[in-house]
């Protein structure tokens, strides 16, 4: 503790969490305080597109907050909710991206009544992490079909959001590209495979992988070969009747 004339400072050295509470300094009958937060912000883990809520606690209601990430100043709009009831002080997260991860405080500002101009001083909570858990699923999964020899099919797996990661489609075990008669195709969230002139041996499992996902669905060419030999036996049967005559 020292004492400069009118000034006195109280400094705290090696300071812990369990020193943490409301400081205050008194002189005869005249008494001050200063705002100081008595519960810290928290370590919290989001998911993407969903909203986070980071919470904090001064020792006064009547105080300031400025939230800050990295050192911006935040704003409340349509990302950002600023909460303040008494002494609880809140920042809503909405809408949760990658770019919305890093380091986030609540500073307070509060400046003494004087005619004298007086800079505003702050005081800083711990500062958030915030990390993200990317979940993933498929939203819509492969149906099975059935179509007849010569025909083009195609095969559409949604997943919940969209993914950078490399996917994969086999047809019975052996994995397809590109070619003349198979096309496959990516828009945003929508994956794709188109087969042309299917044949019967293209009957077999379809499958979709992408990550530790995947969709399963059956293909089923039905052949022409039978029709052809009806067709064959029928031209015969009137051959033989013309033979007749």
């Amino acid at each position: 503790m020292e004492k400069e004339g009118t000034m006195h400072r109280l400094t705290f050295k090696k300071t812990k969490a369990s020193m943490t509470g409301l400081v205050q300094f008194t002189a005869g009958k005249s008494k001050s305080s200063r705002a100081v937060f008595l519960k810290s912000l928290d370590d919290v883990t989001g998911e993407e597109k969903g909203m986070i809520t980071l919470t904090c606690e001064a020792s006064k209601p009547r105080v300031s907050p400025v939230w800050k990430k990295e050192g911006k100043v935040l704003k409340a709009g349509p990302k950002y909710e600023l909460l303040h009831t008494g002494k609880s002080l809140g920042l809503i997260i909405k809408d949760v991206t990658r770019d919305d991860a890093g380091e986030y405080g609540c500073e307070r500002l509060h400046r003494f009544k004087s005619k004298r101009v007086v800079p505003a001083y702050r005081s800083k909570t711990k500062l958030v992490l915030l990390t993200l858990e990317i979940g993933i699923g498929i939203t819509k999964w492969l149906k099975s079909t059935e179509v007849n020899e010569g025909e083009t099919c195609s095969f559409e797996c949604i997943l919940s959001r969209e993914s950078t990661d490399d996917f994969l489609w086999t047809i019975n075990g052996k994995t397809v590209a590109n070619d003349g008669r198979v096309k496959i195709s990516n828009q945003g969230r929508k994956y794709m495979l188109t087969i042309k002139d299917v044949t019967p041996d293209d009957s077999g499992e379809v499958v979709f992988s992408i990550k530790d996902l995947s969709s399963k669905a059956r293909l089923t060419v039905e052949g022409q070969k039978l029709e052809f030999l009806e067709n064959k036996l029928w031209i015969l049967h009137v051959s033989d009747w013309l033979d007749l005559f």
